[in-house]
């Protein structure tokens, strides 16, 4: 398969990047740094080359992106501010909210791309992320039914998102968060 891997410079695109390889598929590598030269040099010739440097939360940017790429058969969008703690929270919102929808609308709506897979961190509300004082849950326990109480904002957008385009397209659209199985997810969207 054909595959657009956003975030490929990140700890887990790397290593998505790197499964994905290993089983013959032809990836097309997108973030907004360069691969780190230590995954550069473990790919394969002509891989690296491949990589774009892009800000998917421009839509302009993303439009170029993906006719840049050429036909594709699927799409792991797993790009995202990977560590919000010192950073503005409203820039990081913006940024994982708009490059989400910038991905599913260019792939699924103006490439008629079906498959596409996305995942974000648990990012919980309440753990990791959450401002000192601001920790509280509804309830406990957190449901597989009701997941929308433990995550924040951001990665519930783009959840969202993902829900609408699987109501309004035929899709093969999975969206997840990092502590799911995410090469469950990437055998999904390899071999449906």
């Amino acid at each position: 398969m054909r595959i657009l891997l956003t975030g490929a410079s990140g700890k887990v695109g790397s290593y998505t990047l790197q499964y994905l390889l290993q089983r013959g598929h032809a990836v097309t590598t997108v973030d907004v740094v360069p691969l780190p030269p230590t995954v550069a040099s473990s790919l394969p010739k002509g891989q690296a080359e491949k990589h774009c440097i892009v800000d998917l939360s421009s839509h302009t940017a993303t439009d170029q992106l993906f006719e840049k790429a050429g036909p594709l058969d699927g799409v792991i969008h797993i790009g995202a501010i990977p560590d919000p703690k010192d950073k503005d929270w409203r820039w990081v919102h913006n940024n994982n909210t708009a490059s989400s929808y910038n991905v599913l609308y260019t792939a699924g709506i103006k490439y008629g791309i079906k498959r596409i897979s996305q995942a974000s961190s648990v990012n919980a509300t309440g753990l990791s992320y959450t401002r000192p004082g601001m920790q509280e849950f509804d309830e406990f326990p957190i449901t597989e039914k009701e997941t929308y109480r433990a995550v924040s904002h951001t990665p519930w957008s783009g959840r969202s998102q993902a829900h609408w385009y699987r109501k309004t397209r035929t899709l093969c659209l999975s969206s997840m968060s990092y502590p799911s199985p995410l090469f469950c997810m990437i055998k999904t969207l390899t071999d449906s």
